[in-house]
């Protein structure tokens, strides 16, 4: 596995999406710039249950976004910070 490919995004959980089983966060960093990153079956996290809206989180994902706004990624982790 090859770390320097991967990139992180820290800020705060400001919405949940499901849909079909598919779960979906929706994140604002420091900046107020907005991501939504969808988790899979892959993504190393505490229980999806447990994570709570304006929680801090850092999320590790492969630097790829979708030109949507707000753009879109995949998290391979997510660390959910204490509030």
């Amino acid at each position: 596995m090859n770390h320097d490919k991967y990139t992180m995004v820290s800020g705060i959980i400001k919405k949940f999406y499901m849909n079909n089983q598919r779960k979906s966060l929706l994140v604002v960093d420091e900046k107020g710039f907005e991501y939504i990153f969808h988790i899979n079956q892959y993504t190393i996290i505490m229980t999806f249950e447990n994570l709570k809206i304006s929680q801090v989180v850092d999320i590790i994902f492969n630097g790829i976004l979708t030109r949507s706004l707000p753009p879109q990624g995949n998290a391979i982790i997510i660390n959910a910070l204490k509030v």
